[in-house]
């Protein structure tokens, strides 16, 4: 099964979300599904990560948005 999370930061990013949709990518991935992450293209530090990379054979998006403060469109 192809399965696509979308959160608002992944890894290189570091926290309890981000920390748990690796962890469940990984199990997911090791249960025989295809897991792919989309998510914004920084960290809350600002700093550009890449448009898209694998980490740990998960294959991760990142789209820019228009940040608001509190709310981040991502058009």
């Amino acid at each position: 099964m192809k399965i696509l999370q979308v959160s608002h930061h992944f890894h290189p990013c570091i926290g309890g979300i981000e920390r748990h949709v690796e962890d469940l990518s990984l199990q997911l991935r090791a249960d025989g599904h295809q897991v792919d992450v989309l998510c914004l293209n920084t960290c809350t530090r600002g700093e550009r990560l890449p448009a898209s990379e694998s980490h740990s054979g998960i294959m991760v998006r990142r789209i820019p948005y228009i940040n608001f403060g509190i709310y981040k469109v991502a058009p």
